[in-house]
């Protein structure tokens, strides 16, 4: 997702936007045309424009911090109980009603969820599109030429996956924004996935069965355009979204291992 400005002097359709809009968007003034802006909001301003973004987002970001009281005494007795049981019932479940929507409400909530990921140097990193309808066989086909791109000649696999997508009413393309600097290019990966776990959470709280897929191709430029993110983006999950037909199996993770040092 992607601020959208309501900067005069922004691009008010959405379509000619790398990406959609973002929380707190809204609120936001100002604008950037910087070629990889970490603001991720485009305009005609430049420089000076990309200052008054920044600025503009973490004043707002401050005065919404000092309003919340951030301590153990906020949050609800059971928090950490209620935690525990959504991330032990999250599972990978494909098995969905692939005729009941999922609605861009939720598919909204989950991203915003996934952005609240830590997130060194916030570079705001997370990319996100989401496919529905004929859409999911747009996206099959942007995947199937990757591979073909790629050199793959293997046709029941390029044939899979220009059907695979519509197996569910509704696919999250979450990407990773590229960075010219290794550490924060790698780092940004991280926080990418991380805000997935967080999406995928959300979801099980909701009653929606997931399923995080890897990208027939990682850096596949045809989904990329598809999905209206910068060159350069790596395509971190093809999030499977339903809402689920039946009863998954009891999870299992082996016996913790943890070393403790104290001196």
């Amino acid at each position: 997702a992607h601020p959208q400005s309501d900067c005069s002097k922004g691009d008010a359709d959405r379509s000619n936007r790398p990406h959609g809009r973002a929380v707190g968007a809204e609120r936001l003034s100002g604008a950037c045309s910087a070629e990889k802006c970490r603001c991720r909001n485009y305009c005609k301003d430049g420089a000076a424009g990309h200052d008054a973004i920044v600025t503009s987002v973490g004043v707002e970001r401050a005065r919404q911090w000092q309003t919340v009281e951030m301590s153990s005494e906020s949050l609800p007795a059971d928090a950490f109980a209620t935690l525990r049981a959504i991330v032990e019932d999250r599972r990978t479940n494909m098995l969905v009603d692939r005729d009941r929507e999922v609605s861009e409400d939720i598919v909204r909530d989950l991203c915003e969820l996934a952005m609240w990921a830590p997130n060194h140097k916030r570079t705001w990193p997370w990319r996100f599109a989401a496919f529905s309808g004929d859409g999911r066989v747009r996206l099959g086909e942007a995947c199937a030429e990757d591979l073909i791109a790629g050199g793959s000649d293997d046709e029941f696999k390029i044939q899979k996956v220009r059907s695979k997508y519509t197996r569910v009413p509704c696919v999250l393309v979450v990407g990773s924004a590229p960075d010219d600097h290794a550490t924060f290019h790698d780092e940004n990966r991280d926080a990418v996935s991380a805000g997935i776990q967080n999406a995928l959470l959300g979801a099980t709280s909701l009653g929606l069965a997931s399923f995080w897929s890897t990208a027939p191709v990682i850096n596949g430029a045809h989904t990329v355009e598809l999905c209206g993110f910068e060159s350069g983006t790596r395509l971190i999950g093809m999030i499977y979204l339903g809402w689920p037909t039946g009863d998954t199996l009891p999870g299992m993770r082996p016996d913790l291992e943890i070393n403790i040092i104290s001196s």
